[in-house]
């Protein structure tokens, strides 16, 4: 069966899950917030209604769009595999 894009990038996201936890670190409040959203809409395939399910739960102003929080997630991921080296 084929996965929709939310579980998709849920998926991607879980990476960066699975490595905080083998360092024993605790997820960002934002990690968390983006895992349940993502769990949440998993039915959603396109990356309007993934856009607009993000909308609907978090204020940009204050919480940034979906796209801000896969380049934290990048970010973390990059800096997590280099100290984990």
């Amino acid at each position: 069966m084929k996965k929709t894009l939310a579980q998709s990038l849920r998926d991607k996201f879980q990476k960066l899950v699975k490595l905080n936890a083998e360092r024993d670190l605790v997820n960002d409040e934002w990690l968390n917030a983006v895992m349940a959203m993502l769990e949440k809409h998993r039915l959603l395939d396109t990356w309007e209604q993934i856009k607009d399910a993000w909308q609907s739960e978090f204020d940009p102003a204050l919480d940034g769009n979906l796209a801000d929080q896969m380049i934290k997630a990048n970010k973390h991921y990059s800096i997590s595999k280099m100290c984990s080296k």
